[in-house]
């Protein structure tokens, strides 16, 4: 063997030592706080027991008030809706739980999740750290990103889409209190819209039907019924009035319908769309909306489960 194909594989070698060991450090970055985003994924994955959780995008992380629903409905409560989560990284928050233990209820805050977009299959690589210790979130990516499974055998590639908050997150650059601190999951606003009401004729148009996405919203429903997790589908209050639902958020409600899923309509919700005081922007309740709109919730709930129990 020549000295230049030595110098090669040495070159190759260190690459691989050097990508194990930087990999080696950013697992150790991204599991390391005891606070943020990636710290409340991991909390939600792994260790929650909650019997009531909360799943969704920032939509459901800000307006979902555990304590109110767990002085509500008498039930330990977490918030695992996190920032940016689409609708496959909700599902592969869905399939982490529930590979580890069954939830009592499952409160699921719906939107845009049966619309197709690229970016929900680029956004699953923020479950990636997860990839090689949670086989049904492996499962998922493989099935909906065949390719990732190769770059998986780069350490550092899982760790990729966290790498710039986690570095400030250790070196106490990032202070966004709003973003980095949660209460059972659950992360307030404080800001308030002052923008008077918009009206649109329907959310998302243009936007096609994902097969692929269908086929998973119907099996975790599925999933629920058959494991007795009682499932809530969800849409919680926007300051926008749309006049028409959206033909995917139709296909959504009629799936949940056939069942035997409550899906509970805020998008519209008249005191909601009262005044721009309960919403931080058009897409976010406040804190004050935010415990309005979470008590109208658990109100809706407990007559549904009365309702459900006079049935049987």
């Amino acid at each position: 063997m020549n000295k230049n194909l030595w110098k090669v594989l040495l070159c190759i070698l260190l690459l691989i030592a050097l990508d194990r060991l930087v990999g080696a450090g950013l697992r150790y970055l991204y599991f390391k706080p005891d606070t943020g985003k990636y710290h409340d994924l991991t909390y939600a994955i792994d260790s929650t027991r909650a019997e009531v959780v909360v799943i969704g995008s920032s939509r459901a992380s800000h307006s979902y008030v555990s304590q109110v629903l767990e002085d509500s409905l008498g039930l330990s409560v977490y918030n695992a809706g996190m920032e940016g989560a689409k609708f496959l990284h909700q599902y592969a928050t869905f399939k982490g739980i529930t590979s580890r233990y069954k939830p009592k209820m499952i409160i699921w805050d719906y939107w845009e999740g049966l619309s197709y977009s690229e970016l929900n299959y680029l956004e699953l690589t923020t479950v990636s750290p997860y990839y090689f210790t949670h086989p049904a979130i492996q499962k998922l990516i493989d099935d909906t990103r065949p390719n990732e499974k190769y770059k998986m055998l780069c350490a550092v590639y899982p760790f990729n889409s966290s790498l710039v908050y986690n570095l400030n997150k250790s070196l106490s650059v990032y202070k966004n209190k709003e973003k980095s601190t949660s209460v059972k999951g659950w992360i307030p606003l404080e800001r308030t819209w002052n923008e008077p009401l918009a009206v649109a004729d329907s959310a998302g148009v243009g936007l096609p039907l994902d097969t692929n996405c269908v086929k998973l919203y119907t099996s975790a429903v599925k999933y629920c019924r058959e494991n007795h997790i009682k499932l809530y589908m969800v849409q919680s209050p926007f300051f926008i009035a749309y006049r028409h639902p959206t033909y995917y958020d139709v296909v959504a409600q009629k799936i949940a319908a056939e069942n035997g899923v409550p899906y509970f309509n805020f998008f519209n919700d008249s005191t909601a769309l009262s005044s721009p005081k309960y919403f931080a922007e058009p897409r976010h309740l406040n804190d004050e909306g935010a415990h309005m709109f979470t008590t109208k919730l658990a109100i809706a709930i407990k007559k549904t489960e009365a309702e459900l129990r006079q049935k049987h």
